[in-house]
């Protein structure tokens, strides 16, 4: 794996992050900073089992997820909006880590 993109919007917040994996790197808003690469691996771990896609039309104004994972063979995309695999929360608990 060599990269990951996580965009994440609801009306509270809007994230932008970019990890380079291989150097245990995250940019947030143009700055970047070294990050353990054990939450790295937490990171892969939360999100290797999930679905392409998540999606409940029903509801208007609910949080999307676009997580785009680079490796030597192409870009994974993982979206969403309005539902979400069973370990989100865990997702956005790392999420909120890389941000401290």
């Amino acid at each position: 794996m060599e990269s990951i993109e996580i965009f994440i919007n609801n009306l509270w917040q809007h994230r932008d992050l970019f990890i380079d994996v291989k150097n245990n790197i995250v940019k947030i808003n143009n700055n970047e900073k070294k990050i353990d690469p054990l939450l790295i691996e937490q990171l892969i771990r939360t999100i290797r089992t999930w679905d392409n896609e998540y999606y409940n039309s029903k509801i208007i104004d609910a949080e999307e997820f676009i997580i785009k994972v680079k490796t030597s063979d192409g870009t994974d995309i993982i979206k969403g909006k309005g539902s979400y695999p069973k370990n989100y929360n865990t997702f956005k608990e790392i999420i909120g880590e890389l941000y401290e």
